[in-house]
């Protein structure tokens, strides 16, 4: 499946889940970490996805999928663990127009999920359009490695400073000049031993710098 990248805003938006067992507890995880109104049907499900409804944190329907669950969907997510049902509930969100994302087989739904490193407010999606989780996996966790916590920091601080930068430096070429010397400053090693107030003082040096 070749796709467009794209990082969506689920916050409050209704989405559904079909599946209950241990596939569906994963998505179910990330969704709820979106912020999403989750609705789960499923006939039975997982102790932890048993914990979240009792606490209110989703919704579940304890019976199996019907046509028309969708209908109030933004998303919709097919993680059942019989591919016919994973089909039928792909292609009636798909007469709706609404996206889906099918465990199994993948290609059936019409958007996968990527494999995320998270830091801060940098995201980072790996995806092999279906071809290999385990490559997702393995490419993720090389990426956690590779991209320290303290980078989110850094762009958090950058983020802060952008408003002064865009003032201070009315040439689009001096603006590139002064992100970089923030990126490149002692701001990142300080934020790697915690020591902020060092960092922002660091970062706004660079910045200042002509």
């Amino acid at each position: 499946m070749s796709g467009w990248p794209v990082s969506l805003d689920l916050a409050g938006k209704r989405v559904l889940l079909v599946g209950g067992g241990a596939v569906g507890e994963r998505k179910a995880g990330a969704l709820l970490a979106a912020a999403a109104d989750l609705l789960l049907v499923a006939p039975e499900v997982t102790a932890r996805l048993a914990e979240w409804a009792a606490a209110g944190r989703l919704s579940w329907l304890a019976r199996g999928w019907e046509p028309g669950d969708e209908a109030a969907a933004w998303l919709v997510v097919a993680a059942t663990n019989r591919l016919d049902v994973n089909a039928a509930v792909a292609a009636a969100a798909a007469a709706q127009r609404i996206f889906c994302n099918v465990a199994a087989p993948p290609e059936a739904g019409s958007c996968q999920a990527l494999a995320a490193v998270q830091r801060g407010p940098v995201l980072i999606g790996l995806g092999t359009a279906g071809a290999s989780p385990f490559a997702a996996k393995k490419l993720r966790q090389a990426v956690e490695a590779a991209v320290p916590p303290e980078v989110g920091e850094l762009v958090e601080l950058l983020g802060e400073l952008r408003p002064e930068i865009v003032a201070r430096y009315a040439d689009e070429a001096a603006r590139r000049a002064a992100y970089e010397r923030v990126w490149q400053s002692a701001a990142r090693d300080a934020l790697a031993a915690g020591e902020a107030v060092a960092a922002r003082a660091a970062a706004r040096a660079a910045m200042e710098e002509a």
